[in-house]
């Protein structure tokens, strides 16, 4: 389950960790509920002006959805209110009013683990990506979470053939979604960027594709029962993390639609006869 922690349970910052966009991220030692001090990434967002920012939402509503689909992400994740004085500390140059910044935080990997970098050996690691076990479960989150941005860098090796999954900032059509697009988007065809990375891999009309685009309608058809099972800390979190009735109620609907509708849309989009 996802976590709010209080600023206390901040203990120690480490080190500002590179990122581009309109987000900004380090390392701390945070204590978790369970006690436990853990390596956490911190991530704050700083959208551009006059846009609504999702990026954080969306982090943590997709953590959670994946979770319940049994796929590995770090197992340690919630969300923080940063004083302006951490935020600064960390970031000097971000803007952050009086009350401070949310900030989504998830436990790091162990030390063994190696961030994917797709201009070095990136044959390798694409063979390596297409024998995982969790593959068609993630392209198929990605079909439901209309997520554009899955490829190799948002995986992180954990060691030989095991992977997690982060970074969902581009989630629910983007990171700045409006109440009106998600209605109007519910039965769109978005990007897998990741099956384009494994159709490039094997070619379009490999068996190996054909393997992988079947194996994808089974864990769909699991997402309405396990959206389900979710319901109610999901309801919670949405109505925390948006302060406007009509955006919670467009993102719920938005994700049961695409729950229900997801293996007919990979049956059509892959022209499969299961």
């Amino acid at each position: 389950m996802l976590a709010l922690l209080p600023p206390d349970a901040y203990r120690l910052m480490l080190e500002v960790v590179p990122t581009k966009g309109s987000v900004r991220m380090h390392r701390a030692l945070i204590v978790w509920p369970d006690g436990v001090e853990r390596d956490t990434h911190v991530k704050i967002a700083c959208p551009p002006p006059g846009l609504p920012d999702r990026q954080l939402l969306n982090e943590g509503i997709a953590w959670l959805l994946a979770q319940a689909c049994n796929l590995p992400v770090p197992p340690h994740a919630g969300y923080m209110v940063l004083p302006p004085a951490m935020v600064i500390a960390a970031h000097p140059n971000t803007p952050c009013d009086a009350a401070g910044a949310l900030a989504w935080i998830c436990s790091t990997e162990p030390k063994r683990a190696l961030r994917l970098r797709p201009d070095e050996t990136l044959p390798l690691l694409q063979m390596e990506i297409s024998r995982w076990d969790h593959l068609p479960g993630t392209l198929a989150l990605d079909e439901w979470l209309a997520n554009e941005d899955r490829h190799c860098g948002n995986l992180i090796r954990r060691g030989p053939g095991d992977f997690v999954l982060i970074d969902h900032d581009y989630a629910f059509t983007g990171p700045h979604w409006l109440a009106d697009q998600l209605r109007e988007s519910r039965d769109d065809a978005f990007t897998n960027r990741l099956y384009e990375i494994m159709e490039e891999t094997f070619g379009r009309s490999s068996d190996q594709i054909g393997h992988l685009q079947n194996a994808m309608v089974l864990p769909a058809e699991a997402f309405k029962n396990q959206l389900s099972g979710q319901a109610d800390h999901l309801s919670e979190w949405l109505e925390l993390l948006l302060d406007s009735g009509a955006h919670q109620w467009s993102l719920a609907a938005f994700i049961a639609y695409r729950a229900a509708n997801t293996p007919d849309v990979i049956k059509r989009r892959y022209r499969l006869l299961t």
